[in-house]
């Protein structure tokens, strides 16, 4: 899956592709602009491609060949769709440990972009983040105190501290921003398999919400271009 392209030379293209056996990993596609009939339209976004890799030592490796096995022509068709798909693979892209193998990752693309086809919204981008961040094994603490392990009691708010990256009980110093229970419930559910599950419950406010935690967390905790 295709993650940047950015043209070198005269002809050539480097890309960075998502894949299941290798992570992120970036490629030189050669006289990918010169000849449109070479990788036949797979150095696309939005696209599930077939792609023959070479790796070697250099950082970047070569693009022997890419087909496109599947499309998703309902988001090329939506202005806000794509938007919100494009805003997802920013973290995608940068978020992405490069050469480890992780096949969950595609996979938790893959269904992003199904659900932006089925209702392009932005709780679909916003569930996505938490479950890559789960994937990644750098999601935030919601279900108990990050200090003393006491768990929220039912229907109550919590109190997220982004230095901690968890939520933390009022006991031992709480935090700065205010999460609904409602909203830290959605939030968990984002976590585990099945995470498009409760896509339709999200309202607005658990949306601006949980970005304002996962902006805040990710600030702090997600090493976002860096090797890990």
């Amino acid at each position: 899956m295709l993650l940047r392209s950015v043209d070198y030379g005269e002809a050539d293209r480097i890309v960075t592709l998502l894949t299941e056996r290798s992570g992120s990993v970036s490629v030189m596609a050669r006289s990918a602009r010169k000849s449109a009939k070479r990788f036949q339209g797979a150095l696309e976004p939005f696209g599930v491609i077939d792609a023959e890799i070479v790796l070697g030592a250099s950082e970047v490796g070569r693009l022997g060949s890419a087909r496109l096995v599947r499309g998703f022509p309902a988001i090329l068709a939506s202005l806000p769709a794509m938007a919100i798909a494009g805003r997802a693979l920013e973290l995608v892209r940068d978020a992405t440990p490069p050469r480890e193998s992780e096949p969950d990752l595609l996979e938790a693309v893959i269904e992003l972009f199904e659900a932006l086809c089925a209702r392009p919204d932005e709780s679909a981008r916003v569930a996505f983040v938490i479950r890559y961040l789960a994937l990644l094994g750098l999601a935030p603490q919601l279900e108990s105190c990050g200090k003393c392990g006491k768990r929220p009691g039912d229907g109550r708010s919590s109190l997220f501290d982004p230095a901690s990256g968890s939520i933390v009980c009022r006991a031992c110093g709480g935090g700065p921003l205010l999460v609904p229970a409602s909203t830290r419930a959605l939030m968990s559910q984002s976590i585990d398999d099945g995470w498009t599950r409760s896509l339709a419950t999200w309202t607005h406010d658990d949306v601006i919400t949980a970005d304002e935690v996962l902006d805040a967390f990710i600030g702090r905790h997600v090493p976002l271009g860096k090797k890990r």
